[in-house]
């Protein structure tokens, strides 16, 4: 499922605005530390216990017990061939990326 659906993404065309965030740590759209920049095209993965910790403190959910545990994301190489890429960096843990 994972691969039709980037298969998609270039069949139509390619991404013309992506708008990703970036995580506590400086990663970008999920994609965390140790994820391979090429050949990452669409990925399921497991969000680490300080990202789900991050998710409740930020008030996107009401306890790590609700909090999922998985996240589907574009791995970079995906993100950037968008022809436009906007960063949002929300809250005020990030003041100082």
């Amino acid at each position: 499922m994972l691969v039709a659906y980037a298969r998609e993404i270039r069949k139509s065309g390619g991404i013309d605005l992506h708008i990703i965030g970036v995580g506590g740590r400086g990663h970008v759209a999920f994609h965390e530390s140790g994820i391979p920049f090429k050949g990452s095209d669409v990925m399921l993965v497991k969000l680490d216990d300080n990202t789900v910790a991050n998710a409740v403190a930020d008030g996107h959910f009401p306890s790590e017990k609700n909090s999922p545990r998985y996240a589907v994301t574009m791995g970079a190489e995906l993100v950037y061939q968008a022809k436009t890429v906007v960063l949002l960096a929300c809250g005020e843990r990030k003041v100082g990326l």
